[in-house]
C-alpha cells in the first residue's frame, strides 16, 4: 500500500461521533487507501469505548476499525522512538507516551500525522503535521 497519512486517536474518535463532519469529508475526498491507523489507536479506541460501557459505541469503534488500513510494527520504530524521546528529553518538551509511539510510527514511515493535537506533535522534528477539523 502507498500509505500517506497515519490517523491519530481523535481523528477517529472524530469519524466515530461526526460520520458526516468535516473530518470524514476530508477523508473521503483523498480517500481510505491512502490512510492508516497503527496498534496505539486500535488500542486507544477500544479503551475508550470499554471504559463508558457502551455497546453501541464498541460497535461503532469495531467498524471503523476494520475500515480503516492497518500499519504494523518496522524495523526503523525503535530509532525513531529513541531518537524522538532522547530529543524531547534533552529539551525538557516530552509529550504522552502514546503520541511518542504514533509520532515515531509515522516518521518511520513519513507519513504525515493527522491529528486535532498539533500542539504536541510539534515539539517533534521532521514530523509532517495535518490537522482536519
Amino acid at each position: 500500500m502507498d500509505f500517506r497519512y497515519l490517523l491519530d486517536t481523535n481523528i477517529c474518535s472524530e469519524l466515530i461521533k461526526n460520520p458526516q463532519a468535516k473530518v470524514a469529508q476530508k477523508l473521503f475526498h483523498i480517500g481510505t487507501h491512502f490512510t492508516a491507523i497503527n496498534w496505539v489507536v486500535k488500542a486507544e479506541l477500544r479503551f475508550g469505548a470499554r471504559l463508558k460501557n457502551s455497546t453501541p459505541l464498541t460497535q461503532r469503534v469495531e467498524a471503523l476499525i476494520h475500515e480503516l488500513n492497518f500499519i504494523d510494527f518496522n524495523h526503523n520504530l525503535a530509532f525513531h522512538y529513541a531518537d524522538i524521546r532522547t530529543e524531547l528529553t534533552q529539551k525538557g518538551e516530552l509529550i504522552g507516551a502514546n503520541d511518542l509511539w504514533i509520532a515515531a510510527h509515522a516518521r518511520s514511515l513519513d507519513l504525515c500525522i493527522v491529528t486535532n493535537n498539533v500542539k504536541e506533535f510539534s515539539k517533534v522534528t521532521d514530523l509532517r503535521i495535518e490537522n482536519w477539523f
